[in-house]
């Protein structure tokens, strides 16, 4: 609270030309956090940047980052999937510290299943995909959890002053494809897999966030009669719920809420 007060403190003296008029503040928030999502496929800033757009960020109250990593992470265990400018566990280890100083929670997302294909294009690691295609995972292989497992590892212990890490799970449009996975229903591969991503992170002290779309079938991947099977991942995390398009249209009127809500499913 404190923290906050002096923001807007701030902000207060930058809108009137550094003159603070008498007067008392009362504020707080509607909503817990308020988060913004800085996604590094795209994008990278120096670590210097990365810090200074935090630092912006909190001071008009953002309180939670969800930092999409990809391969701009130098992982110590898991060789040949980071780029030469990835940030550097020493680098997390200071950005745990400076976000949890201003109050802003870091959450980063490190994909269990699909968009994945920064990692699967790599030769020693293209064994690893779904019937051959290097965007995602066959999430049958005990290998691909054994190496999400170390990748989400190696960057807990880099931010141990942060509750949450997001395992993303989104448009995982090759489930069921591969001769191992046709054996199991498209609904019991995709639960498998991030059900155990999902307990790993619980096991390690952190709340797990993942996308949605898929327990609300937004691409039709999964038969409807499959859908009340999935829910159980609802019950083990945050679902992260967004929609596709502006104006009304690609469900932004986000419909399945009250589903989500009879089922006592936490949504953001």
């Amino acid at each position: 609270g404190v923290w906050m007060g002096f923001q807007t403190l701030l902000l207060m003296r930058q809108d009137t030309n550094g003159r603070i008029p008498c007067g008392e503040i009362r504020d707080w928030p509607a909503i817990r956090y308020r988060g913004i999502h800085i996604d590094l496929k795209g994008y990278q800033p120096t670590f210097g940047r990365l810090v200074e757009m935090i630092r912006l960020l909190s001071r008009y109250k953002v309180n939670a980052i969800l930092l999409e990593l990809e391969d701009k992470f130098r992982y110590a265990k898991t060789p040949g999937i980071c780029i030469s400018t990835a940030y550097t566990p020493a680098q997390f280890r200071k950005l745990n510290d400076l976000a949890a100083a201003m109050h802003v929670q870091i959450i980063p997302k490190i994909q269990c299943l699909a968009h994945v294909d920064y990692l699967l294009k790599q030769p020693q690691y293209a064994h690893l995909r779904e019937n051959g295609h290097p965007y995602q995972y066959c999430p049958r292989k005990p290998e691909v959890h054994k190496l999400w497992r170390t990748m989400a590892g190696e960057v807990m212990e880099c931010l141990p002053d942060h509750h949450f890490l997001h395992v993303g799970g989104d448009e995982s449009s090759h489930l069921g494809e591969c001769l191992i996975c046709k054996k199991h229903s498209k609904a019991s591969n995709y639960v498998h897999v991030v059900g155990k991503a999902l307990d790993f992170v619980v096991k390690n002290g952190r709340q797990p966030i993942m996308w949605e779309d898929i327990l609300r079938n937004a691409h039709g991947h999964l038969r409807p009669d499959e859908l009340e099977s999935t829910y159980v991942l609802g019950r083990k995390s945050v679902l992260m719920y967004w929609a596709y398009g502006y104006g009304g249209e690609h469900d932004n009127n986000f419909s399945v809420m009250p589903t989500y809500r009879k089922r006592n499913m936490r949504v953001w």
